[in-house]
């Protein structure tokens, strides 16, 4: 499905409860049937809607860059609620978190409104803050142009910390009291939430991070690439990428994450889909766009089985239909054949189960074997001779591929040789006399 748009969508859409909410720098904002992409209601002429909103306790919260205005509107109805503004252009999406709203804007300000009545709570200092920040805990966490990351107190205001950068235009991730930041100096930054003693740096990505299943996934304005570091680090302050996947342009929005895949859009009209673990790409879509090269600009999402991206200078938005997730495969027992001696051919091994996908894979000892898919509930691998060669037991395990999938639980095989005799003794019972019965039991 592809939604038109009379002008260019910098704006990542938003679902909340089966509706879309998106914007365009013509000043038009909408709300869309997540499924159908038919028109809820709209607003218009609201000054360059270039930003993701932000839906909170039924209103929805979106910022007009030009108009230098926050406003809020019935997340339900459309109608308005309030409206607030700022001393510039904004170019920060609105952050929502315990009934505050929270804007970066030109002035380099980082503003807090009351998410009830839009009235000013409080504004940092002119510090190069522009882009949006990250709350957690009772922290806001926002970066700024200046070179450094910003912590302040979510309710007051107040200074924390102040964390040295090459300075940033991205928004932070956050993740088990960690501050991962993009910087202009294309490194990736890992910061202790708590106190801003920096953890480890990245050797590669300058973009808005996003953090999944202990991941940090992280594009680059300089460099054509998408990168994936351990989010716990590497044991020493300079950390490289655990993999890296090329990609055709610079990917500068964060990448969004579900079911062991990762979805980037970038500088090049293609949307790209990569595996989460391995980073191997799964495939890429071309997006069409009136301007070259194109931009996917805004961050894709991924809301009920559906991805959505809107593109920059196609003035479309795009929803597609993901492939429902597979499931994590289940090995019953027994294995067929359970055991086998040692010495011997390679033989074929039927394993039977549930939730087995095409593309599935047996593991010997955790390395793959040449597997046969019959049906969902039976598979066969080829098991090398060298696999048997001398006694030992062996854990077989199968895996489902991406999306969703994983390992399944693991069996034992006993290469081993039988057991083929029976060994008998004899012990006799001394009784009385005559006696009168004898009993034997077991």
């Amino acid at each position: 499905m592809a939604v038109f748009f009379p002008c260019s969508t910098y704006s990542s859409p938003v679902v909340v409860d089966g509706v879309l909410y998106t914007g365009s720098y013509c000043g038009d904002f909408e709300a869309l049937d997540a499924v159908t992409g038919q028109v809820l209601w709209s607003k218009s002429n609201l000054g360059g809607v270039i930003d993701s909103a932000a839906v909170a306790d039924g209103v929805v919260y979106v910022t007009a860059k030009e108009a230098a205005t926050v406003y809020a509107f019935n997340s339900f109805t459309g109608a308005a609620v309030w409206t607030a503004h700022t001393g510039d252009w904004i170019y920060s999406n609105p952050t929502v978190w315990n009934g505050i709203v929270f804007v970066g804007a030109a002035d380099g300000k980082l503003y807090a409104f009351d998410a009830g009545s839009g009235a000013t709570l409080w504004t940092t200092a002119a510090l190069n803050i522009i882009e949006s920040p990250s709350v957690a805990d009772g922290i806001a966490y926002v970066g700024a142009s200046d070179g450094h990351l910003y912590a302040f107190d979510a309710t007051t205001g107040t200074s924390i910390w102040t964390a040295d950068t090459g300075g940033s235009n991205a928004t932070p991730a956050l993740a088990n009291g960690v501050v991962y930041e993009g910087s202009l100096d294309d490194h990736l930054y890992a910061f202790d939430a708590s106190t801003g003693t920096v953890l480890w740096i990245g050797t590669n990505g300058g973009t808005s991070p996003a953090v999944a299943n202990g991941i940090v996934y992280v594009g680059s304005a300089l460099q054509r690439q998408l990168y994936a570091f351990d989010a716990d680090g590497c044991g020493s302050p300079s950390c490289s990428p655990v993999w890296t996947a090329p990609t055709r342009g610079i990917v500068t929005a964060a990448p969004a994450v579900a079911n062991g895949v990762v979805y980037a859009g970038a500088w090049d009209r293609y949307i790209y889909a990569f595996d989460a673990v391995q980073g191997t790409r799964l495939w890429t879509y071309t997006a069409t766009s009136y301007y070259s090269p194109g931009c996917l600009c805004p961050s894709p999402s991924v809301v009920n089985g559906m991805l959505y991206l809107g593109v920059t200078f196609g003035y479309q938005l795009y929803a597609f239909d993901l492939p429902k997730p597979n499931p994590v495969p289940f090995i019953n027992q027994p294995l067929v054949p359970d055991a086998i001696a040692p010495g011997g051919p390679g033989f074929t091994l039927t394993v039977n189960g549930t939730g087995f996908v095409p593309g599935a894979v047996v593991n010997w000892n955790g390395s793959a074997r040449a597997t046969t898919f019959v049906n969902s509930s039976q598979l066969t691998a080829a098991i090398l001779a060298s696999d048997i060669a001398t006694a030992s037991t062996a854990s077989v395990t199968v895996v489902n591929s991406n999306p969703g999938g994983g390992v399944s639980n693991v069996v034992f095989f006993s290469v081993t040789l039988p057991t083929s005799s029976i060994s008998l003794s004899r012990s006799d019972v001394v009784t009385g006399a005559g006696p009168y019965s004898i009993i034997a039991a077991d």
